[in-house]
């Protein structure tokens, strides 16, 4: 009842006193404001303090502007946000500074005439908290028979806005931190595709790495993945082959007899370093390692020849 008899005293005071409610001085837009600077994760313009004016019923409305300009009314530059009736707002994106600045009006009045202060949001695209590395893998050990790939699991991302990246990777001998400017890592020369690093070559166990950044920044690479290890073992009877040997005619007791080499040994991974050994057996059976039936010859371990003598069968 009390509430009923002060809308109608303040009405009868407008039409008394010809009270414009729709004027300027109707309304005081209040204070906005936003700390620190603009990502995905801080971009809520809070309100600090609410329009209020002669009528408790206020709309809002909120402006950008690409420019830091005055805000008197009509300026030129500002854009309004379709659909931004609150008291705050939160900025769905931004790739570079911009102003922005809240309105209020009387709900019933045309004019927005309640303007807040204007703040700026700045936005810095290059500093390293403005980007997520993504995530790559690489499944089961590298074989140097096949292609291998470091795939992409998840691109890198901007905190800022959808812009556009570049990208490098890198390799390690050693399972180091993935820190920007750690002088273990090498950057792997023409390595730009986000999707996919074919390596090959590799006879150590190497740890892969992809970076990102936005494209126009100077900065390094900031946008680092995660790291992942290509393990290698080099050890393996099928990244081996054993080559082949020789032997014309028959065994003669009474002149030189050399089993001689044709082929040469040869590792998948290949020009490593290799050790041979020579075997004997009198029974005809294949030779697959650790067979019983065969004899390693002690001290034959000459790969391009081997002389034998004293043989009776």
């Amino acid at each position: 009842m009390k509430l009923r008899l002060f809308a109608l005293a303040f009405l009868w005071a407008q039409f008394a006193y010809g009270l414009d409610t729709c004027s300027p001085s109707s309304i005081n837009g209040g204070s906005i404001g936003l700390e620190g600077q603009f990502s995905l994760e801080n971009n809520l313009i809070e309100s600090v303090v609410d329009a209020s004016g002669v009528s408790p019923d206020i709309e809002y409305l909120w402006l950008w502007n690409p420019n830091e300009v005055p805000f008197n009314n009509g300026s030129n530059g500002w854009i309004s946000i379709e659909g931004s009736n609150s008291n705050e707002y939160e900025i769905p994106g931004l790739s570079e500074t911009k102003y922005f600045l809240r309105c209020a009006r009387i709900v019933g009045c045309e004019n927005y005439w309640g303007e807040s202060n204007i703040i700026e949001v700045t936005v810095d695209k290059c500093i390293p908290q403005s980007i997520t590395g993504g995530e790559i893998a690489f499944e089961g050990s590298y074989n140097p028979n096949q292609e291998n790939k470091v795939e992409n699991v998840e691109l890198a991302s901007s905190l800022v806005a959808d812009l556009d990246l570049e990208y490098v990777w890198l390799s390690s001998l050693v399972n180091v931190p993935n820190t920007v400017g750690n002088t273990d890592w090498t950057e792997i020369e023409g390595a730009v595709d986000p999707l996919e690093l074919n390596i090959d070559g590799l006879t150590h166990t190497t740890y892969f790495l992809r970076c990102a950044r936005v494209v126009g920044c100077d900065e390094p690479y900031w946008g680092e993945s995660n790291v992942v290890e290509v393990p290698i073992d080099l050890c393996k009877p099928q990244f081996i082959s054993g080559g082949v040997i020789g032997f014309e005619g028959s065994y003669n007791p009474n002149q030189e007899n050399t089993i001689e080499n044709l082929e040469l040994a040869q590792s998948s991974f290949g020009d490593l370093e290799l050790e041979y050994i020579w075997l004997s057996s009198l029974v005809n059976v294949p030779n697959t390692v650790g067979n019983t039936d065969w004899t390693e010859i002690e001290g034959a371990v000459d790969p391009l020849e081997l002389n034998i003598d004293g043989l009776i069968q």
